[in-house]
């Protein structure tokens, strides 16, 4: 007899739907939450990677490195584009 119905419910754990390793937990969290796992990763950085490859395994040490790496490049983009809007309106405002 299985565990599993239809859609299923019934399976537990991190393999518990095929479609569900596309989705990565670490980009579910909350701000404050993804703060909190990213400055601990990142300042306490190669234990922590270490830590997390040994404890939870290399799928959920991708998902955390991809997050971490999404996280950076997004905040990146958000910081370049502040700046040179602000430099921008700045020249705008003094130059015409």
């Amino acid at each position: 007899m299985s565990n599993e119905n239809s859609n299923g419910a019934g399976r537990q754990g991190q393999n518990a739907d095929s479609h569900t390793g596309s989705v990565n937990p670490f980009n579910e969290l909350g701000f404050w939450q993804f703060m909190l796992v990213s400055t601990l990763t990142v300042g306490l950085l190669p234990w922590s990677l270490i830590a997390v490859f040994l404890l939870f395994g290399s799928q959920v040490t991708k998902n955390l490195v991809s997050a971490l790496v999404q996280d950076f490049v997004k905040t990146l983009a958000a910081v370049l584009l502040g700046v040179g809007g602000i430099v921008g309106l700045v020249i705008w405002i003094f130059w015409y």
